[in-house]
């Protein structure tokens, strides 16, 4: 259980210019399906991310660390 002001999660991302995960060339469109995301979490419980452009067919993350989970 956590106590008051603890985080469950550590975001490793958490900076000014490195919010962003990947960059859509050419951008996408409102109402338009473009990436596919998809999440894991690994033995030492880091939340991982692949990100597939569908527009492209490209994969433009794999397994990528996002976060710490506690």
């Amino acid at each position: 259980q956590l106590g008051q002001g603890e985080n469950a999660v550590q975001p490793l991302n958490d900076r000014d210019g490195a919010r962003s995960l990947a960059n859509l060339t050419p951008l996408g469109n409102p109402g338009s399906d473009r990436i596919k995301l998809q999440f894991q979490v690994d033995a030492e419980r880091y939340l991982r991310v692949t990100v597939d452009d569908l527009l492209t067919k490209e994969t433009l993350l794999t397994n990528q660390v996002v976060a710490q989970l506690s």
